[in-house]
């Protein structure tokens, strides 16, 4: 029983595909609420100043550091930044040489995607969240590891 997402009356008439369509439908449906409580979690977690982190530059630190056990993204969330071209340290800032190995750094277009990457190379898990107004507002953020 605790292995049931969901239910939904059905008929022998009902088509194959019909079927499908309603279990995809709650499927997708308890996999929204499952985003959205890994969201406010991460919010949360930020908030407190402890196990999380939120808005661009912190989770972009965090990365760094390779501590983002789940990084949460809201849907449509873009911004530039600039990579290092040395060590990889990507950060929102115009800085005129990186602050961990003085390489230097080069402007990216979109430093969300690049983060995503170094996220999941780095074993970490990345989830694109809709319609969670709070993270809306940060447009990135994580759970971390340590």
């Amino acid at each position: 029983a605790d292995r049931v997402i969901g239910t939904f009356p059905a008929d022998m008439a009902m088509g194959e595909v019909e079927v499908r369509d309603k279990a995809l439908a709650i499927l997708e449906k308890v996999e929204h609420e499952h985003e959205l409580a890994l969201a406010d979690a991460v919010i949360t977690a930020a908030a407190k100043g402890k196990g999380g982190v939120a808005l661009l530059d912190n989770t972009l630190s965090a990365a760094h550091d390779g501590r983002i056990q789940t990084l949460v993204v809201a849907q449509d969330y873009h911004a530039e930044g600039f990579q290092c071209q040395g060590c990889n340290y990507v950060t929102a800032q115009k800085l005129d040489k990186c602050p961990f190995c003085g390489g230097h750094l080069q402007y990216i277009p979109d430093a969300v995607e690049t983060i995503i990457g170094q996220v999941l190379e780095q074993g970490g898990r990345v989830e694109i969240v809709e319609g969670h107004p709070r993270l809306s507002q940060a447009g990135i953020g994580a759970l971390l590891r340590y």
